[in-house]
């Protein structure tokens, strides 16, 4: 099946797509596409069966500033393939042919199942709707980098505080520290 989606048109579907989870539990109490702290936990965990997949761009991913909006800090999930959301459409716009976005895939195409991050939820939702397509089992951390980060600053009141930033990566707590 060829792909052929502008990239206005895949923006509309994410939109779509997006609302469509804003409950992350279905009554069977399966998760429905979205994965919060606790799954990229588990996910990290068990590496036979999982891959991350962080979207950001370079500069986010190694935990370089590039931007403060939203987040407590730079650096990156602990073993994290990096795959910029952005190489999946060309220079106007268009998703690339199947073949090649099963090339730039073929990392986290290998039969894990495959959790999928950006600095919000909206590149990795991008990257989600792809990688659906190309037939990977894939969730999208909701959360994203701005949840991971709170979880692991100084401000943090997650409980495995200490847990998630042992499985962060290039870390620099930048959120100022509570009286």
């Amino acid at each position: 099946m060829k792909i052929k989606l502008t990239f206005l048109g895949l923006v509309l579907a994410i939109v779509v797509f997006v609302s469509a989870c804003a409950s992350t539990v279905t009554d069977d109490d399966t998760f429905d596409s979205v994965a919060g702290i606790p799954e990229v936990l588990h996910a990290i965990q068990n590496p036979d069966d999982w891959v991350i997949l962080d979207v950001r761009t370079r500069a986010e991913y190694e935990g370089v500033d590039a931007g403060t909006m939203g987040v407590f800090g730079f650096g990156r999930i602990a073993g994290a393939v990096h795959i910029e959301w952005s190489e999946a459409v060309d220079a106007a716009g268009q998703l690339l042919p199947e073949v090649e976005l099963l090339e730039l895939y073929s990392e986290v195409l290998d039969g894990r199942s495959i959790i999928v991050y950006c600095r919000s939820g909206a590149r990795s939702s991008h990257t989600l709707a792809v990688l659906n397509d190309l037939g990977a089992d894939v969730l999208n951390f909701e959360g994203s980098w701005i949840e991971w980060s709170y979880a692991a600053s100084a401000n943090s009141s997650f409980p495995d505080r200490d847990l998630v930033l042992s499985f962060t990566e290039a870390w620099t707590d930048i959120a100022p520290l509570l009286p």
